[in-house]
């Protein structure tokens, strides 16, 4: 294998790691849009606005009523839909985590765009699209524990599931030391410090 090809194998090497972390840290919400009669309703305008940040996305119903948001930040978001013969539908409430795929189905009512069904509600605390267990410590978990200077092996002990080995096999850190796992700390150097 000559430079050039291994030069290009890193290179999408790379772009593939750097895709699979950001999508680690998304979310997906999907569902389908039905009418009152629970048919799905092709050519809604579905859109989505993060509260938090005001930033939205918006598409449109396939023919089976299934609409999908994908690679959305996590935090608090509303949903609008809108189609021709419906009244707008506003839901809100919906506050989505890390990694989480989260089905929300919509349901319009009859009337006109002029009359909106406003709609407030959580997420469904139990997710039954994919068999996974996971964590996410909350800012104040994270003030208030006490921690090791930047160790984040006791925010790990949180997570449900999790049994820690034995503290001579866990990696320390400490104020103006690198992370070890055993043996002497290494002394960092003026670049590895904040």
């Amino acid at each position: 294998m000559n430079k050039r090809h291994l030069a290009f194998a890193l290179l999408f090497l790379c772009a593939l790691c750097s895709v699979l972390v950001a999508q680690a840290t998304r979310v997906e919400l999907f569902g389908i849009v039905r009418d009152p009669s629970d048919l799905p309703v092709s050519g809604a305008t579905v859109q989505i606005r993060n509260v938090d940040t005001s930033l939205s996305a918006e598409t449109t119903s396939e023919s089976s009523g299934l609409y999908r948001f994908v690679a959305l930040l996590p935090g608090n978001y509303q949903i609008t839909v809108r189609k021709e013969g419906f009244s707008v539908l506003k839901r809100s409430g919906l506050t989505l985590r890390v990694g989480e795929q989260v089905p929300v189905d919509l349901s319009l009512m009859i009337g006109n765009l002029s009359q909106s069904v406003e709609v407030s509600e959580a997420a469904p605390l139990l997710q039954d699209v994919r068999g996974t267990v996971s964590f996410t410590a909350s800012k104040e978990q994270v003030a208030t524990l006490p921690l090791d200077g930047r160790n984040f092996i006791p925010l790990i002990a949180l997570s449900p599931g999790v049994m820690l080995p034995p503290a001579s096999t866990l990696p320390r850190c400490r104020s103006g030391t690198a992370c070890r796992s055993r043996g002497t700390p290494r002394r960092r150097a003026a670049a590895d410090s904040p």
